[in-house]
């Protein structure tokens, strides 16, 4: 695809190049040919520099008719780097031919190793076989009579002032086989006359514009083969012509010895308008297989690498130890009390979540220096899927249990309510079923799919720089409505979480949550535009999201169960807080006979102050919390059971207060206090 031709400006250089250029522009639209002239009469600076541009194209192939000179041309080609090489190929025209044939070459010298696996291109005249070159040789050969030989010797042109001229020999060994130029020139004449006749019927003269129209027109079979012409430039159409390559070999003589002389050896044929391979072609390196015509190109695929990858794959074994850990946790501590006010069963689909969203990085990891094509397409969209799911699963989960206890605790009146394990897990189903719907949407009429992009070329617009990227056609609704899902989930969560800010850390643990959805809300916000932004760099975008999941898994793990094992460590603590319940239950109770007025003030107050500890005790059971009078209190008790209430919650902060200062002074009890 790629050929520089060094051309000497003479005639039969200039023809040659004109019918490269021809043939390319003909036959070979996609090829790139690179003419340099060089002065007929060229010194040794204009070799050097012929040679030198030559070197800048890069190229790994030449075609060159340099004739005599090319001993020069090929010894500077050997110096700068581009002949000799075992990359580097030279074709030659046929006019080098005998140079190289009849000469020998001292071993590594280096034009020898320069000559090494060279080839000639020339056109051939006809073969033995061919009907028209059998009857062209049996006529040639009748020419062998004294006769018909001095005619033919008349006829050859006289140079008197050039001495170094000789005519055509015409002798015996003339006569066995038709050398050079003389089947072609037959064919042209042959061609001349019969265009001529075509011209002249009916008229008895011709001009020369008429003559070379019906030229044109000519086909017939001749000396040569099929003779046809191009209708634009009048030369003989290079389909009809034959040509072969020789490829130039150390001789059998040269074995073992200091001093190289080469054969030439017919590789090939063109015929027809196709070539036919006759043996293989020897290169300069010394194989037969095809040599590239540019240098090897070094492409960055921009692969994650191995090292990347076990990066991102210990993020996700941490995270899913983590998850496994805190889950045994819970099993092994399920009556502590801890762990039942806690709800056992959000905190398993908490640590479930967090191993299906860290899972995501395993598929994140897989591009195609690991897996094949459908491989990565597999791993693509599953990517999506893990995330979604597991995000869904875990945030939806704390939505629930907050939102659970905010409904106990927040409850205006005294009435019974009874929260059922269906309304625990409507917003985990809820949540679920709109991410796999639009997954399945997205999955079912426009998958991801791994392809590659080429982001850099060279200067011959060969790929230098590609990503491999998952991509789908109108992805983009798929992800804002998932993106808007889940992050309105995780909004929706943040507000429970700030409704609950005023309850013990015991039940609702709001203060701890509150701090890992600021900090995935924190991440979403930084993390989803710096992704978009190095989406074009596979190793950072791999790294990035890794991160993102490994923080957003780590934080809602450790800030749900640090807290706890702390807590279950360490008992006293847990007791303060008892002491401090106890001490709000006995400053608004008024003993047993407050059971017995069924409307008084006295039974509301102290349903107010007991209820928060019979739930915690039970673990927060599924038949819900009872604290509902016979009948409907009245409109004062409700006002005076509001101000008892914010009485409670005033208390209640004193006390921790309390508490805290007496952890900080290292009393020993709350009731010291």
């Amino acid at each position: 695809k790629h050929l520089a031709v060094l051309n000497f400006n003479d005639n039969y250089g200039n023809a040659y190049v004109s019918a490269l250029q021809r043939a390319v522009q003909n036959y070979a639209p996609h090829m790139v040919l690179k003419t340099i002239n060089i002065p007929r009469f060229a010194e040794a600076d204009d070799i050097v520099q012929a040679i030198s541009i030559a070197r800048e194209t890069q190229f790994r192939y030449f075609f060159t008719t340099i004739g005599d000179k090319f001993e020069e041309v090929m010894e500077e080609a050997y110096r700068q780097g581009i002949a000799g090489t075992g990359q580097h190929n030279w074709i030659f025209a046929k006019n080098i031919f005998e140079a190289i044939k009849q000469r020998t070459f001292k071993r590594n010298s280096p034009l020898h190793l320069a000559l090494r696996g060279t080839s000639k291109l020339t056109e051939v005249g006809g073969m033995p076989g061919m009907d028209g070159y059998d009857k062209f040789v049996e006529q040639w050969k009748t020419l062998n009579n004294p006769e018909d030989v001095k005619y033919v010797m008349s006829k050859q042109p006289t140079y008197p002032d050039e001495p170094l001229f000789e005519p055509v020999k015409m002798d015996d060994a003339a006569f066995q086989s038709p050398k050079g130029m003389a089947p072609f020139l037959y064919d042209a004449t042959i061609a001349l006359g019969l265009a001529a006749c075509n011209v002249t019927q009916g008229q008895d003269f011709f001009d020369g514009k008429s003559h070379y129209d019906a030229f044109k027109q000519m086909r017939f079979t001749g000396a040569t083969g099929d003779l046809f012409f191009e209708e634009d430039t009048g030369s003989r159409d290079p389909n009809s012509a034959l040509f072969q390559m020789f490829n130039y070999a150390e001789s059998a003589e040269s074995e073992g010895s200091d001093e190289v002389s080469f054969t030439d050896v017919v590789t090939a044929l063109f015929r027809n308008g196709g070539w036919i391979v006759d043996q293989p072609f020897t290169y300069n390196d010394g194989t037969t297989e095809i040599r590239p015509d540019l240098p090897d190109v070094n492409v960055d695929y921009k692969y994650i690498g191995t090292g990347l990858r076990a990066a991102g794959l210990v993020l996700c074994a941490l995270v899913m130890l983590q998850a496994i850990g805190f889950a045994l946790f819970t099993k092994l501590n399920q009556n502590s009390r801890v762990v039942k006010a806690s709800q056992p069963v959000f905190l398993y689909i908490i640590c479930f979540g967090a191993v299906v969203m860290s899972a995501a990085i395993i598929p994140l990891s897989i591009d195609d220096e690991i897996a094949s094509t459908k491989g990565c397409s597999i791993a693509c969209q599953s990517v999506p899927w893990l995330i979604c799911v597991g995000f869904s699963v875990a945030f939806a989960s704390i939505l629930s249990k907050t939102l659970r206890i905010n409904k106990i605790f927040h409850n205006p009146s005294i009435r019974r309510i009874k929260i059922t394990a269906r309304d625990v897990a409507k917003p985990i189903f809820a949540s679920l079923a709109l991410n796999v719907l639009v997954l399945s949407l997205w999955t079912a009429l426009s998958p991801l799919h791994w392809s590659r992009e080429v982001t850099a070329v060279d200067e011959f617009n060969r790929a230098v720089t590609s990503n491999g990227i998952c991509t789908s056609e109108g992805f983009l609704p798929y992800v804002i409505i998932l993106v808007v899902g889940n992050v309105g989930l995780l909004a929706l969560a943040l507000y429970q979480v700030y409704n609950a800010r005023s309850l013990s850390t015991e039940f609702a643990e709001s203060e701890y949550i509150f701090k890992a959805l600021f900090i995935a809300v924190l991440v979403c916000f930084v993390g989803i535009p710096v992704m978009i932004i190095v989406e074009g760099e596979p190793k950072a975008y791999f790294f990035l999201l890794s991160s993102i999941i490994f923080v957003l898994c780590s934080a809602l793990l450790l800030f749900m169960f640090v807290p706890k094992i702390l807590f279950h460590l360490n008992p006293d603590k847990g007791k303060q807080k008892d002491a401090v319940r106890q001490f709000v239950s006995k400053k608004y109770s008024t003993g047993p006979s407050s059971t017995v007025d069924q409307q008084g003030v006295s039974y509301h107050r102290k349903a107010s102050a007991s209820s928060v500890a019979s739930w915690a005790s039970t673990g927060g059971g599924e038949t819900g919390v009872s604290s509902s009078p016979p009948q409907e209190p009245s409109d004062d008790i409700n006002k005076e059971n509001a101000e008892l209430k914010k009485t409670i919650e005033t208390l209640n902060a004193r006390v921790e207060s309390l508490v805290k200062e007496q952890e900080r002074r290292g009393e020993s009890s709350v009731e010291e206090v």
